[in-house]
């Protein structure tokens, strides 16, 4: 096809220029490092042909003869088995060469016919030329930098005709050109387009001023115009905005206009001193010349390529010099101030989305600066927030416009029909229609008619009803009649047409947005086209550089790649490298937004420790030191202000990223609820992040960590419309749970141990943390602990504070909060698994041990006497051992019963009075009845399931319990309970000795499952009555006993707990114990440890 120069054929080449940049890209992806093509000039015939390339290359530069094409049977096979690889790569390199040739004589040709490349009245024609040229400069330096090409593109130009029909013609001219751009690109192209100099010149020097002033070392460009604050003083004379907008609007595209036309023709540099300047300016600029998405030349490379008896290379050499230097000021300034002006356009916006489409024009040029400065900003490798934040900004505007592409299309569509058309009708008066008609060649009046009455065909209710306009062929027909005004302008005076040339800009504009908003969005702010950026991106993504509030911008820039039709679309390797991007940058997104949130509730943070204060008084003041909090010495007023800043500063950051991360991502079609992948992850997985290590939080911390990450997560959940209150119950039900849990007869089972279904499938949930607490517990560390009745909970001795965060009354009231009465149901079944554990051990050393008891309950009876050997019987210290163990064990269920029943009657005031009546009610419960009861009617002495499980042992019953009784005295014999003492301050005995009443009453409820003669559980059983006599006797001579040994302690501390049997017991009459301990000696006991041990600490004991 032969370029003549028309506007329609401009059009068609600029439309084209994204399918060059596509062919290039593909043509460097297969020539990538280890690919077949780079790995086939590695075989002997391969470096040979290599070789000729090197000698053709090098006979071009040094103008001498071409050496000979290799040849030989082995070339030819070599070549012939070549030739179905590359047809791809042949079509590829025709496809840019033709574009190339035609480009070259469209631009001589259509800036010969017009008069000047103007950026108000010949907009289109001048933004459509520049484009062109640009891409023509890359195409040049494209086939100057990629080596490889040559060897394929000789195998073309040698191969017979019949291998590339249809291509190996066009070949040789190709060729010439690649030949050409060897030697120098930029001579070639100067050498071709020499015609175009003078206009491109004086459009260089109409928008040159601005951008020296723009990219100086320090912008001196005014801002205020800028701002949508700023009141303008006089009315605008055009709709079309002022040249600093439209420039700003095409700043990228304007950039390397100027650039490559300054390098294309540097003499105009030689001959003006402004223009060396502004060399230097755009230079300084980027470390690197972008040729295609994925390829750049560096500076210094490109630098070679100038002409060097123009340039003063120390002017060029320190401008590189100081690109860096610029970076961290020109270039950061012009972010900041941009993204001032555009976080006004965004905040007024979300207010009032009817502003947003007269604010276009600021969007767009501001937008178009913006996109600019990222690009640049992301080449120099270097994370900075400030460039983050404007690309967060930018990307909210563009979403924004996303979302409301319906309002804006038809709001555009609105003002053509209106306000456009009005103002083009009035333009077109009848002076000058008269003066129209007086022009030789045509009458432009006839054309801007044509143009004006199929604007007026526009029926906004057609298009609320449906009907949308195809507006392609107005936008051919103005391009078609513009190009003829600036041909015609050469020849006559038609300036009076420039106002309504003008304002067909604006139409054209305007049609652009009521046609696809987005798309002429991403015209002036190409974010699709950012994807080539994306490594970097995820590298700064895992650093802790960039604020976290900034990053879910990176997620949302996902969405425009798709708009990337005609480049990304067709290499399918970036594809799939851009989804893989997008996961990898979203999981770290997640792992950085956790532990940012772990970091702001974790127990050792300040914020933290000082909210624990308020639980210290559990522990005594000493939990909460104030001096950890001091700032040191000598800190300023102002230096405290920052550190408050800052950190509220970063929590502020975690809100602010759950607000921004966007609800979906149009993942190259394909959608990605983002929003609601970081919704369920997080909630699958709060255990992991907000208590990460395997220890146990403490039941006050666990409170306050879930209370705080509401603060933290509540806005995502609000952007997606969940509730987080729901989630947040789903999430602690499912920590606390098994599977069917709800289930009251999978409950039944599982307290009897008969669930296999009780096996978990994360063993790091909370409540399985919180189990093995327990179970340490319950196994050794209760020995370091006291149970005060006082104070409903176990206390550490030697000033250990752990279990006051777990075993006691408040601790477990904030697990219950927590995790809800499912946890309750858990530690219930724990609790009393170790019970059965505890009561069946302690049965089975009897049974061991019932010869020897017989002999020492002979003795006893017949002479009153206690045989000190009992007390060394190892199988005594296991039984005590076990006592304790399951008076603890009850303790903890008490404790427990009763923290549900506050939460219950807190929550749901009157259901355990309904309830503790209906069983008052009923005789016989089952037990679905029994469990309702246990768990929330708080603590029954009856122990039902301990006993129902105990029932599956299978016991071998004895006939007689009495010996079984006398075995419960004697285990107070014990080298445990040497010196054993009671505090009457907390009412407690050392080695939890009082909690023994509790354990032999569940025993005793148990106590039929393994004797014969307590078959009849009853209060009035005699056999029952006489064993307590029995065991109450056996407590008295072991205390005479002690008296004797002079361990008066232990002797008080014994009487003081036999007087709490009645307590644990209340079928003991009183008469029995006073029998044995007379109230005066319970008196006496309690003086003489009041006495002893007055105001003594607990861990003194």
């Amino acid at each position: 096809m032969a370029s003549s120069g028309r506007s329609e054929e401009t059009e068609v080449l600029c439309q084209h220029i994204d399918t060059v940049t596509s062919k290039m890209e593909q043509i460097l992806l297969l020539f990538s490092p280890g690919s077949d093509f780079v790995k086939c000039f590695d075989s002997g015939e391969g470096k040979t042909w290599a070789t000729y390339v090197q000698q053709y290359t090098n006979s071009i530069t040094m103008k001498t003869d071409a050496p000979k094409v290799p040849s030989g049977s082995s070339m030819n096979k070599w070549l012939a088995s070549m030739y179905p690889k590359i047809n791809k790569i042949a079509a590829s390199i025709k496809y840019i060469g033709q574009w190339a040739t035609l480009s070259i004589y469209q631009l001589k040709l259509a800036i010969g016919k017009i008069i000047e490349l103007d950026i108000r009245w010949n907009q289109n024609t001048t933004i459509t030329l520049c484009k062109i040229f640009v891409q023509l400069v890359k195409v040049m330096l494209f086939f100057n930098q990629t080596q490889l090409l040559r060897n394929y593109a000789l195998i073309v130009a040698n191969a017979p005709s019949k291998e590339f029909v249809g291509i190996s013609n066009d070949f040789p001219k190709i060729l010439h050109l690649m030949d050409n751009c060897t030697i120098s690109p930029f001579h070639c192209l100067a050498v071709n387009i020499e015609p175009i100099k003078g206009k491109m010149a004086r459009l260089a020097s109409n928008i040159g001023t601005f951008i020296a002033k723009l990219f100086g070392v320090f912008p001196l460009i005014e801002w205020e115009p800028f701002s949508i604050f700023t009141k303008r003083t006089a009315q605008p004379e055009s709709m079309l905005p002022a040249d600093e907008f439209i420039i700003l609007q095409n700043i990228s595209l304007f950039k390397e206009t100027l650039f490559f036309f300054l390098m294309t023709f540097p003499d105009t540099t030689s001959k003006n001193e402004c223009f060396g300047l502004i060399v230097e300016a755009l230079l300084s600029e980027i470390p690197v010349i972008p040729i295609t998405r994925l390829v750049s030349i560096s500076l210094d490379d490109f630098l070679k390529l100038c002409p060097s008896d123009v340039f003063n290379k120390t002017l060029l050499n320190a401008a590189i010099l100081q690109t860096k230097r610029k970076f961290n000021t020109s270039h950061i300034q012009r972010i900041i101030r941009v993204t001032i002006l555009l976080e006004d356009i965004l905040n007024i916006c979300k207010f009032n989305i009817s502003l947003l489409p007269p604010l276009m024009n600021f969007i767009t040029a501001l937008g178009g600066l913006a996109y600019y400065e990222l690009d640049t900003c992301f080449y120099f490798k270097e994370p900075r927030n400030e460039a983050m934040h404007l690309l967060s900004v930018i990307t909210d505007i563009a979403e924004l416009i996303r979302l409301n592409f319906n309002y804006i299309q038809r709001f555009f569509l609105f003002n053509i029909a209106s306000t456009d058309t009005q103002y083009l009708e009035r333009q077109l008066s009848q002076a000058v229609v008269t003066a129209c008609s007086t022009l030789k060649e045509v009458d432009m009046s006839k054309l801007i008619t044509d143009i004006l009455s199929s604007l007026l065909a526009l029926d906004l209710e057609q298009f609320d009803k449906g009907y949308r306009y195809e507006f392609t062929p107005l936008l051919v027909t103005h391009s078609h009649y513009l190009f003829k005004f600036a041909e015609i302008k050469t020849r006559e005076r038609v300036s009076f047409l420039d106002p309504i040339f003008e304002h067909l800009s604006v139409i054209r504009d305007h049609i652009a947005f009521a046609t696809n908003p987005i798309q002429a969005f991403l015209n002036y702010v190409p974010l699709h086209t950012m994807w080539n950026h994306l490594t970097f991106l995820g590298t700064i993504i895992r650093g802790t550089e960039i604020q976290i509030n900034y990053t879910p911008s990176v997620l949302k820039m996902f969405t425009f790649f798709s708009y990337d039709t005609c480049v990304l679309r067709q290499l399918g390797i970036e594809c799939q490298n851009v989804v893989k991007k997008y996961s990898e940058i979203r999981g770290h997104l997640f792992l950085r937004i956790t532990q940012s949130i772990t970091q702001k509730i974790d127990s050792e943070s300040p914020e933290v420790r000082i909210l624990m204060q308020t639980h210290s008084f559990l522990t005594g003041m000493s939990g909460f030191k104030s001096e950890e909090f001091s700032l040191p010495k000598g800190s300023s007023k102002k230096k405290i202000v920052l550190m408050n800043a800052d950190n509220i500063e970063k929590t502020q950051q975690i809100g602010s990223f759950f607000e921004r991360v966007p609800q979906s991502v149009v993942l190259l079609k394909n959608p990605d609820y983002a929003a609601g992948y970081y919704a369920n992850n997080i909630t699958e997985n709060l255990t992991r992040f907000m208590f990460p290590s395997d220890v146990t939080p403490s039941f006050y911390y666990m409170d306050m960590a879930f209370t705080a990450s509401t603060t933290f997560i509540w806005p995502l959940f609000t952007a997606l419309g969940s509730s987080f209150q729901r989630r947040l119950f789903e999430y602690r039900l499912r920590e606390s749970s098994y599977p069917n849990q709800n289930k009251l007869d999978a409950q039944i089972q599982s307290m009897l141990g008969l669930r296999k279904e009780d096996t978990p499938i994360n063993n790091n949930t909370l409540i399985l943390r919180i189990e093995r607490t327990y179970v340490e517990f319950i196994s050794k560390k209760f020995k370091n602990c006291l149970y005060i009745p006082p104070l409903k909970g176990f206390w550490g001795l030697n000033n250990s504070k752990d279990s006051c965060q777990f075993f006691t009354l408040g601790s477990i009231e904030f697990l219950i909060r927590s995790l809800g009465i499912n946890a309750g149901f858990r530690i219930n079944k724990l609790l009393t698994m170790k019970c059965v554990e505890a009561i069946s051990s302690i049965f089975r050393t009897f049974c061991d041990l019932e010869p020897q008891i017989n002999s020492w309950y002979d003795d006893n009876r017949r002479y009153g006497n206690i045989k000190p050997e009992i007390a060394q019987n190892p199988h005594i210290s296991v039984a005590v051992e076990n006592m304790q163990r399951l008076g603890v064990c009850l303790a903890l269920r008490s404790l427990l019963r009763e923290a549900i029943k506050k939460i219950v009657d807190r929550n749901l005031p009157g259901l355990t009075t309904l309830i503790d009546a209906a069983v008052k009610r009923k005789e016989n419960l089952d037990p679905r009845e029994v469990l309702i009861r246990e768990m929330l009617c708080g603590d029954t002495p009856e122990v039902p399931f301990i006993r129902t499980k105990l029932q599956t042992f299978n016991f071998k019953k004895l006939k007689k319990s009495s010996h079984f009784f006398f075995f419960f005295g004697i285990l107070l014999l014990s080298p445990t309970f040497n010196n054993a003492k009671y505090d009457s301050a907390h009412d407690a005995i050392k080695e939890n000795m009082h909690l023994f009443p509790n354990a032999i009453a569940a025993i005793i409820r148990c106590a039929d499952t393994m004797f014969e003669d307590l078959a009849d559980r009853t209060p009035s059983n005699p056999v029952y009555l006489k064993g307590i006599e029995t065991m109450l006797s056996t407590l008295r001579s072991i205390i005479h006993f002690k008296q004797a040994s002079n361990d008066n302690s232990a002797a008080t501390s014994i009487t003081v707990m036999a007087s709490l049997f009645p307590k644990a017991i209340p079928s003991i009459p009183y008469a029995t114990i006073d029998a044995y301990f007379p109230s005066r000696t319970v008196n006496h006991a309690h003086s003489d440890a009041a006495f002893e041990q007055a105001n003594r600490p607990i861990t003194q004991m």
